[in-house]
């Protein structure tokens, strides 16, 4: 005779409250003076670039929590300065 019993397995599935998003950027400039430019001045050149990140906790009853990280980095260069190839 089979048995008509089964194991039933019970899935809990726990929420997850973290909501996780970012966003970066990448900026080149360039700014030439010609030989022309009678006010004078120097060409140069810019790099910025920045990241965010956010890591957000709600649990829609008590608690929640704002997490964010924004970093920024920049560099630039003159013909002029003879001291340092980029300056930050």
């Amino acid at each position: 005779m089979e048995s008509l019993t089964t194991d039933n397995e019970l899935l809990v599935v726990r929420p997850n409250f973290w909501t996780h998003k970012g966003n970066g950027y990448v900026q080149f400039t360039q700014h030439y003076i010609s030989d022309n430019w009678y006010k004078g001045g120097e060409s140069t050149n810019a790099l910025l670039s920045g990241l965010v990140l956010e890591a957000n906790f709600d649990d829609r009853q008590r608690i929640e929590f704002e997490n964010k990280l924004e970093i920024k980095l920049g560099f630039v260069t003159a013909p002029s300065d003879t001291v340092h190839k980029y300056k930050t």
